[in-house]
């Protein structure tokens, strides 16, 4: 196969197989030659903030001469944006080299007695594989879904792990409280290994330091009271934060504010590390100010920001942020979601949370897409704004265009897999 063709079938993997036991990722990772073992893996668990956790952290470890690995999800154009070294997305013909490997490990597995791993599993597997072909040193490792059962938690031995924000999320999955998520979560918490973790919560929080304190494990608890804002622009926020190593201002290239606890997060995970005394103050602030992570309050064009937030928390945190940009300006919204997320009370928060003077609703390529008619439906119940909806993206991104005239803002919300087509379009008709 080629790449497209390769790429093709991968995506096509869940399709036809479900989530396994720890044991058979495990015994696909001993097939591999176990190169977790390795690798010096920072997992990263969490409801909300997770993946610029991990941004934050694979930028700061780069500072060194090290090779530094990234493995996040989902990817919003290029599947190759899930395994990145040093910040770049890995090249096509290794793409296909570690695809080639594991595929063969995995037909070889299914013929022992085994399952053949889904599709997180296997492109999991990949980026370890890479990671280890290309004598990667630091790994940032974010999970897929919860902690416990993630096929991220097969490795053993991480050399420190952080939780993120928890909310109520994957409730089918996780369980329907913030004390049970919080146990899933915290199922990447390791003996004698550092847990970072945002301590906002206090029901997760107690959850997380009692698992701590089971492992033996130092805990560090970061809270909003452990920074200070002290700037806030169209384009970035500066906050203050005083760690046991690092003491200085920072600035986070964002202008939402839970940025500054996911930095925070980052560089309190990086002092628990020996690499950390490599690292200078102004190469901090560089590693922070020059992040890139893409659809989270990304400003994409005038007056156009793309957000990521798909959850009821990650909404609320986007809101916080939404009507200190709008300042009187025509809003526009644009919006879609997945219909196993809790879409009705994002639909809520967002349609009572802000002024829009129009909503434009439509349905993502997605098996799992909420529908337009039912978001439409639903935005009703909650808003006398004009509602119009459009199926196709490129028309409704159009729409919210014409919309928005020369001096409005879009914001489109509700879900990465909407941010990712809408990436698609601006790049093939307004950049390109």
């Amino acid at each position: 196969m080629n790449y497209e063709e390769t790429v093709e079938y991968i995506m096509g993997i869940s399709k036809f197989t479900k989530k396994h036991t720890l044991d058979n990722t495990k015994q696909l990772l001993k097939e591999l030659g176990s190169p977790e073992k390795k690798l010096k893996i920072i997992h990263v668990a969490g409801t909300n903030g997770k993946g610029s956790v991990c941004a934050y952290l694979a930028s700061l470890l780069s500072q060194t001469e090290r090779k530094v690995g990234l493995f996040t999800s989902p990817h919003l154009e290029d599947i190759r944006e899930r395994i990145k070294i040093n910040g770049e997305m890995i090249s096509k013909e290794i793409f296909l080299e570690a695809f080639q490997s594991v595929e063969k490990i995995a037909n070889k597995m299914e013929e022992q007695g085994y399952h053949y791993p889904n599709f997180f599993e296997f492109i999991f597997a990949m980026s370890l594989f890479v990671f280890r072909k290309e004598k990667v040193e630091y790994a940032v490792l974010e999970t897929g879904l919860g902690g416990e059962l993630d096929a991220t938690n097969a490795v053993e031995k991480p050399v420190a792990a952080i939780i993120t924000s928890i909310s109520l999320d994957h409730t089918d999955i996780l369980g329907d409280s913030i004390e049970k998520i919080a146990k899933a979560k915290a199922g990447i918490i390791k003996p004698h290994i550092p847990i970072i973790f945002d301590g906002n919560n206090e029901t997760a929080a107690r959850v997380i330091e009692r698992k701590a304190e089971e492992c033996l494990s130092p805990n560090l608890k970061i809270t909003k009271d452990s920074v200070k804002i002290s700037k806030i622009t169209e384009k970035n926020i500066d906050f203050y934060f005083q760690s046991s190593y690092y003491c200085t201002s920072i600035t986070v290239p964002f202008v939402a504010k839970y940025q500054v606890m996911n930095a925070a997060l980052a560089i309190k995970a990086l002092e628990t590390l020996e690499i950390s005394r490599e690292i200078s103050t102004e190469q901090l602030r560089s590693a922070i100010i020059n992040v890139k992570w893409e659809g989270r309050m990304e400003q994409v064009l005038d007056g156009v920001i793309l957000d990521g937030a798909h959850n009821e928390d990650g909404v609320k945190a986007f809101l916080e942020t939404a009507n200190e940009l709008v300042k009187g300006r025509k809003l526009i919204i644009l919006f879609s979601a997945l219909k196993d997320k809790y879409y009705k009370k994002m639909i809520e928060r967002i349609a009572t949370g802000l002024s829009p003077e129009c909503i434009i609703v439509t349905q993502i390529s997605n098996e799992r897409a909420a529908s337009m008619n039912e978001l439409e439906t639903t935005f009703r119940k909650y808003t006398e704004s004009e509602i119009i909806a459009e199926r196709k993206i490129e028309t409704a991104f159009s729409k919210a265009l014409e919309k928005k005239g020369e001096n409005g803002i879009v914001f489109a919300v509700g879900s990465l897999y909407m941010i990712g087509e809408l990436k698609g379009v601006i790049r093939r008709y307004y950049h390109d």
